[in-house]
């Protein structure tokens, strides 16, 4: 490990020195305050105006100019004012006038959106499936953003991390279940994820994540069907991954993740040659650490380039290479009930002791390519398109413990003789833009085609085993030595899983003044799935449309109303559930049609973004039928309807308190059920009606750049069965932490310490995984 560290410090220090290039400056069309703003964050220096001047004088964009001195004078081109740089400070002034005689001053400090200064708001959000970036408060769908900075100062080491300090998500199932997360979104668990704006495919699931990867993630809760096509009916995130800086960036990390061993990030970015017209972003990351619960390792590698090329001033190229491994050694079990058994209580199973086997495993490798192009072929249309391609191979021996109605358990612990299972998953989009108008009334016509194409392969060496224990019970876990199998090849299973889908899509985004405007499209959908070895399948379409209405009474408030439908693919029955065979394992269920309204609010009150959100979610009902506990069978019968009213907030309430949360409270039930009418009026399993979330961080000193942190998240009970009868209670969890940041020869060097469940609480995340018990995380940054 140190020599790690040492290796990624020097590499450090050999990219960071003759990588300094002068600036190229980029900004839109808009009003002077804008453009002063942009080019505060690129150059990170401070700007000073009259702020009635700054507010309402109407400047023009620039692209790709070189240097701040003559982009400057490209906007102020015709305005009759200049700037000049005093003091690391932008002066806007009449031309010829002193600084001094200017009456209001308003002046913008350094710093980043969605950085801590900002209390992590951010403003403009990127591409939203056909829609190009817009402002946050005048998109008319509920969308949470995530920034870099805060992802850096929750010392996310797992996506369950971002997750949980996410206000409008509960985990569903932890990354260590079997390599990546699951998020609850009103209700709807949420297994496809996209990558930089790429639909990724049900089966891709995205294992071997690291947080490290990503300079935001964008959340979208509610249906998203014209956004990105079939699934995603709870919502969807978009994982977007660090891009190249137009400022030369270094810094390197070093921390510990809440057990013994340690981690180090590199993370290097800026411009390549003089004139910035290519920039690179290296991201680096070892770890290798045992974890909070005895006899467990967990060991992640993360190495990822991106490179940006500005061909032209209206032609830029991207492209990204990344390779994950992730191993995490001593499995914990997944819990279940056998007939007439009652759960236990969280606090008596001890989570610090390992209830699997020292051999059971999760191991994941992931790499990824990537391409994105953005051109601008005419002062009115715009070209965008990106690719991915993305392989994992995925292996792992798991433990499930089957609790008896005698209080005792049984475990059977399963190797499926792969030596790995390969996931190969593609996906991509292309999309014209178009800018006009008609009596007045402004057009963005947007039309293009997203798809996404998954399948994966077996790949079998040894013959399948399974290790069965009996009579065990809750005092101590219970650990045998792993068998020895056979090693003969049994053969490779090609595409026995298969999803694809078409999302050919026209929108119109229309300003009808700045009062009113709206988002209106349609989207035609084709799903299929098939597989090479049950022989079950579908190809299927759909016509999925979308409206939204915005109203602005005042500058800083938007009041919306949107209608959205989706369309998804079946769900496909596991091989087995509560720890008995599923009757018709592997069957794979017919699409599904979804609709949703929603009513919602953004008010940006100061530095503060307010939402509030009412919502109806309409949609088909899978689930597994336990009429016979022993011979589960998943069925698709009925509908179940989730109504709620979701709220977030996110800023400053003042300039030393920094809050972000929200609450969320959801009647969700199932309807209409023919095969099973005793289910109708019933909760969906694993879904929570109440959960709420805050995060506060408090600066108090002005001469010490300190923080003190707070956070609780609580969930309230929720079921794990379709007849509510397993009850499992809620919990309320607190977190605490501070934050120190102070100068090494004017280098900023960052302290960081988090105690996430500082009270030690046992809990059920659902029905068969128990939470995290108190973990610390402690690290420290150099930035140079």
């Amino acid at each position: 490990m140190n020599k790690m560290i040492l290796a990624l410090s020097s590499l450090t220090l050999l990219c960071g020195g003759s990588l300094l290039a002068q600036e190229v400056y980029t900004t839109q069309k808009g009003t002077l305050k804008e453009a002063l703003e942009s080019i505060s964050k690129q150059s990170h220096l401070s700007y000073a105006g009259d702020s009635i001047l700054l507010e309402s004088q109407k400047v023009n964009g620039v692209k790709g100019v070189e240097g701040i001195e003559k982009a400057l004078e490209m906007i102020l081109e015709g305005t009759g004012l200049e700037a000049i740089i005093q003091n690391e400070t932008i002066v806007i002034r009449q031309k010829g006038n002193q600084p001094a005689l200017l009456k209001t001053i308003s002046v913008q400090a350094e710093g980043e959106e969605g950085g801590a200064k900002e209390g992590y708001l951010v403003k403009e959000t990127t591409n939203i499936g056909p829609w190009r970036g817009k402002s946050l408060q005048d998109t008319p769908y509920a969308i949470n953003v995530m920034s870099e900075e805060l992802l850096k100062n929750l010392q996310a080491t797992t996506i369950d991390q971002l997750y949980a300090a996410n206000p409008t998500i509960v985990l569903a199932e932890p990354q260590s279940a079997w390599g990546a997360s699951v998020p609850v979104m009103r209700g709807f668990s949420t297994y496809a994820t996209t990558y930089n704006g790429i639909k990724r495919e049900k089966l891709q699931y995205a294992v071997a994540s690291n947080p490290e990867e990503y300079e935001r993630v964008e959340t979208i809760t509610g249906l998203s069907g014209f956004l990105y096509g079939a699934g995603n009916i709870g919502g969807v995130i978009n994982y977007i991954p660090k891009r190249p800086t137009a400022t030369a960036q270094k810094s390197i990390t070093v921390g510990n993740a809440g057990g013994s061993g340690y981690y180090a990030h590199a993370d290097l970015g800026g411009p390549i040659d003089e004139k910035g017209k290519f920039g690179y972003r290296l991201n680096l990351l070892t770890q290798d650490t045992d974890t909070y619960a005895k006899d467990q390792n967990s060991e992640r590698t993360l190495a990822s380039l991106a490179l940006d090329w500005h061909v032209t001033d209206s032609l830029l190229i991207q492209l990204l290479a990344s390779h994950s491994e992730d191993t995490l050694t001593g499995k914990q079990a997944n819990w279940s009930l056998d007939s007439g058994a009652s759960r236990p209580s969280a606090s008596s199973i001890d989570t610090t002791k390992l209830w699997g086997q020292k051999w059971g495993v999760n191991e994941n490798e992931t790499t990824k390519y990537s391409a994105n192009v953005e051109w601008n072929l005419a002062e009115n249309i715009n070209f965008r398109t990106a690719v991915l391609k993305e392989t994992t191979k995925a292996y792992r021996i798991e433990s499930t413990n089957t609790i008896q109605a005698d209080g005792t358990y049984s475990q059977i612990t399963t190797d499926w003789g792969e030596d790995y299972s390969k996931i190969y998953g593609y996906g991509g989009y292309a999309f014209l833009d178009f800018d006009f108008d008609t009596f007045g009334i402004k057009h963005e016509l947007t039309t293009g085609v997203q798809v996404s194409d998954s399948y994966w392969d077996m790949y079998r060496v040894a013959s399948p085993y399974a290790v069965t224990l009996s009579g065990l019970t809750l005092d101590s876990p219970t650990h045998v030595a792993k068998p020895v199998s056979d090693r003969t090849s049994q053969g490779s299973f090609k595409d026995v899983f298969h999803t694809r889908s078409t999302n050919y899509t026209i929108g119109d985004s229309i300003e009808f003044g700045p009062q009113w405007s709206m988002l209106a499209g349609v989207s035609h959908v084709t799903v299929e799935n098939k597989s090479s070895i049950f022989n079950d399948g579908y190809k299927e379409s759909a016509v999925t449309p979308s409206v939204s209405l915005v109203y602005k009474p005042i500058e800083n408030l938007s009041l919306y109303t949107s209608y959205m439908e989706g369309f998804e693919q079946g769900g496909i029955a596991g091989a087995s559930y509560g720890g008995f065979a599923v009757v018709n394992a592997n069957e794979v269920m017919n699409p599904l049609k979804s609709e949703q309204i929603e009513i919602g609010a953004k008010w940006t009150l100061g530095d503060l973004l307010l939402t509030a959100a009412l919502f109806q979610i309409d949609k088909g009902l899978e689930y597994y039928d336990l009429t016979d506990i022993t011979k589960p069978r998943y069925v698709q019968d009925g509908r179940q309807v989730h109504k709620g009213l979701e709220t977030t907030f996110v800023g400053r309430l003042t300039p030393e308190l920094t809050l972000l949360g929200g609450f969320t409270y959801l009647d969700a039930q199932v309807k209409e059920n023919k095969e099973s009418p005793e289910l109708e009026g019933k909760r969906p399993t694993e879904v929570s009606d109440k959960f709420a979330k805050l995060y506060v961080e408090y600066a108090p000193f002005d001469d010490l750049n300190l923080a003190l942190i707070a956070g609780v998240n609580h969930t309230s009970s929720f079921y794990g069965d379709s007849m509510n009868t397993d009850k499992m209670p809620g919990y309320t969890l607190l977190n605490a932490g501070v934050r120190y940041v102070t100068k090494v020869d004017a280098y900023p060097l960052t302290f960081r310490l988090n105690v996430n469940n500082v009270t030690d609480k046992a809990y059920w995340i659902n029905s068969a995984y128990l939470g995290d018990r108190r973990t610390i995380h402690a690290s420290m940054s150099l930035k140079f």
